[in-house]
């Protein structure tokens, strides 16, 4: 079984989801990562060049192969959820973790990040935009989480330690 993570920009998805890979030594994929090298470009050059609706297109073809995968960590881009059958196709194999931040905690996470995300102000985060993504996207994270997880003032290890000790991950983790 595999755990998946989902939630907006700057919730820390891959951070948490490459430490509980080797906790629990579980291959790790980032939907995100895997998008950069399958396109070979950054996922901000390409929403230019191509759209968004084309990268949505992109990104459940990378979902559905690595939703096969079995007994791994998987980190989503923050509009998975915005396509009901990739949650179908991560549910069939996975178990999904919410990771649930409050706009302030994600503006201060995405401030430190020097990752440019296509749909959140390029030359600055705005927190407006982040809000209306978060809008958009927060009952579409908790109609398809399995957990949520409030990363709200915790540290790193502190939100890993929640996800390990709930029963719904912990009885899904023996290799």
């Amino acid at each position: 079984m595999n755990i998946v993570f989902i939630g907006m920009s700057g919730a820390g998805k891959t951070t948490i989801g490459k430490k509980v890979s080797v906790l629990l030594n579980r291959d790790f994929y980032d939907t995100d990562d895997l998008i950069v090298s399958e396109i070979g470009m950054t996922i901000d050059s390409f929403f230019k060049k191509y759209g968004e609706k084309k990268f949505r297109e992109l990104e459940s073809e990378i979902v559905y192969e690595f939703s096969k995968v079995n007994n791994s960590i998987i980190s989503t881009g923050g509009g998975i959820v915005l396509d009901e059958n990739n949650i179908i196709n991560l549910k069939k194999n996975g178990k999904i973790i919410y990771l649930k931040g409050n706009i302030d905690t994600l503006f201060s996470n995405l401030k430190k990040s020097n990752i440019i995300r296509p749909l959140i102000d390029n030359e600055k985060e705005s927190i407006g935009n982040i809000e209306r993504l978060f809008i958009k996207r927060k009952d579409l994270y908790k109609k398809y989480s399995d957990l949520t997880i409030n990363i709200d003032d915790k540290t790193i290890n502190e939100i890993i330690e929640e996800l390990l000790k709930n029963k719904n991950v912990e009885s899904n983790h023996s290799d």
